[in-house]
């Protein structure tokens, strides 16, 4: 099974919950696809729409159309994507919610776009101060990769350091103090899971996990990260 990929998103002015749940319900739209060689209906939809006390899930679901070349030419062929998604509402600030996509980032960026209009709401990409960034690699030792990126060292604009104990280096800490750390590979030190981790809260889970596994990790473990 590959890596379980997925972006979290903070949202405003989304509503209750059941207020969400009622403008994702039914929710379909469809877009004509034509070209020399295609004239299809292009379809995008929510299914497996649940409410509950930790949200509300769904899977985003559209169509595109993939080009395809081989050695006897183009052939355009329809594509359906399925993105999962979890809206998930802030314990402390009730006008704040998140979205969780389900699919590697650039997918993902399209469904958070898409959702906040379906629900009129203000979305956008969250992030993860170098600060708790920093915090989160020292918790977890075995983190064994880490970009630094925004260097204030002459003639270096980013740095990568990689070793099974980093995080104990003379490096580390002298990076650290230099650069912000964007990008890790790390081992969870509470879940035992490899993961990838950015300051986009974009986020890689290397093992073999179900959905909800990988909502779980996220929720607990990178939300209390993100401002």
């Amino acid at each position: 099974m590959p890596p379980k990929s997925g972006k979290l998103f903070k949202a405003r002015s989304v509503g209750s919950p059941e207020e969400v749940y009622s403008k994702l319900d039914g929710y379909m739209t469809s877009d004509k696809f034509e070209t020399e060689l295609t004239n299809i209906n292009l379809v995008t939809n929510i299914e497996d729409l649940q409410i509950h006390q930790d949200g509300v899930d769904g899977v985003f679901r559209y169509d595109y159309v993939a080009t395809l070349i081989n050695r006897n030419g183009v052939t355009e062929v329809p594509v359906t994507q399925d993105c999962p998604f979890r809206i998930l509402w802030d314990e402390h600030d009730k006008a704040l919610a998140w979205i969780l996509v389900l699919v590697k980032k650039s997918n993902a960026n399209r469904v958070a776009v898409s959702l906040g209009s379906i629900l009129n709401a203000d979305v956008r990409e969250a992030d993860i101060y170098s600060a708790d960034m920093n915090a989160y690699i020292t918790r977890n030792f075995k983190t064994k990769i880490v970009l630094f990126d925004n260097m204030d060292l002459p003639g270096v604009n980013k740095n990568t350091i990689y070793g099974e104990e980093l995080v104990q280096t003379t490096l580390f800490n002298e990076m650290a103090e230099h650069g912000t750390p964007k990008w890790i590979v790390t081992e969870s030190e509470l879940h035992g899971y490899t993961v990838g981790l950015g300051g986009d809260v974009g986020v890689t889970i290397y093992n073999n996990v179900e959905n909800l596994e990988y909502i779980n990790f996220v929720v607990k473990e990178i939300l209390p990260l993100v401002k």
